[in-house]
């Protein structure tokens, strides 16, 4: 720290210990900033401080689902839910639906690819699992009661 700084800090503690013992609030210019210092009521035994909401959603445990689902994910997921475990849908109909989605999802058991033996990545057809629709249903939850986490608002459309 500068030696400004340090003749600024210990103005600042001064102006605070006035503004406390005064009950007023007091100001300090310094190249063209100003500076206030107001004294707060103690709340609880802590000085200042008062509840804020968003300290729950902060602390929160994560999310049920690890690493979170990207973008995609999460559209894949939501329409699968929709349909019902073991329901197949061609990949081709999923926008934004390509091989690195598909690998993700198959990979944490959500998913599974049936395709024709003859044609292997023509005609993909993904249906969702019982371990997908568990966790994308705990996710739910889990996104219901912190709604401040929630990545995509409530009206998003598919």
């Amino acid at each position: 720290m500068t030696k400004r700084a340090l003749i600024k800090t210990a103005e600042l503690e001064r102006m605070a210990k006035t503004a406390k013992k005064f009950n007023v609030t007091v100001s300090l210019e310094y190249e063209g900033v100003t500076f206030y210092v107001k004294p707060m009521e103690e709340a609880d035994g802590v000085q200042g401080l008062t509840a804020n909401p968003w300290d729950a959603e902060l602390h929160a445990r994560p999310e049920p689902v690890q690493p979170p689902f990207d973008h995609r994910e999460l559209f894949v997921m939501e329409l699968l839910s929709k349909l019902g475990v073991g329901e197949k849908v061609h990949c081709g109909t999923i926008r934004s639906f390509g091989p690195s989605t598909q690998k993700k999802l198959e990979e944490r058991g959500y998913i599974e690819v049936a395709s024709a033996p003859e044609q292997p990545f023509r005609d993909r057809e993904i249906s969702l699992t019982h371990a997908g629709l568990a966790d994308w249903r705990a996710l739910e939850r889990y996104r219901s009661t912190h709604r401040g986490l929630q990545h995509l608002p409530d009206d998003y459309a598919l």
